[in-house]
């Protein structure tokens, strides 16, 4: 699911901002240590076409992705997806600072994956 403007003809164009299914893609860009997020509401990403790149966060020193999928027994882990679809996703995020560089990490779990 992701957040986006409501439709201004649909029924839930009162709403503002809407939750629904769509697609989400990041971009690392390594020259300027910035993340770039663009993302699809459902129809945008059937047709292939993306809204606009937007930053989300600047100071960027390392950006690092790992897949998981479902193995049996447990998991496997992977650098690539290679066009499978994940059961989730570890994130990692090193941040450049003053004293030192903060690391953060975030587990999204993706329930259709597999």
């Amino acid at each position: 699911l992701l957040w986006t403007p409501a439709d201004r003809n649909s029924s839930r164009a009162s709403e503002g901002t809407v939750d629904q299914i769509g697609a989400v893609e990041y971009r690392y860009d390594y020259a300027y240590g910035k993340v770039l997020r663009r993302q699809a509401t459902y129809g945008q990403a059937f047709r292939g076409t993306w809204g606009e790149e937007q930053e989300v966060v600047s100071g960027v020193e390392e950006l690092k992705f790992v897949y998981y999928f479902s193995k049996n027994p447990g998991m496997e882990e992977k650098a690539r997806t290679d066009g499978q679809r994940p059961m989730g996703v570890l994130v990692s995020v090193r941040l450049k600072g003053q004293n030192a560089p903060r690391e953060l990490v975030q587990y999204f779990a993706i329930p259709v994956g597999g």
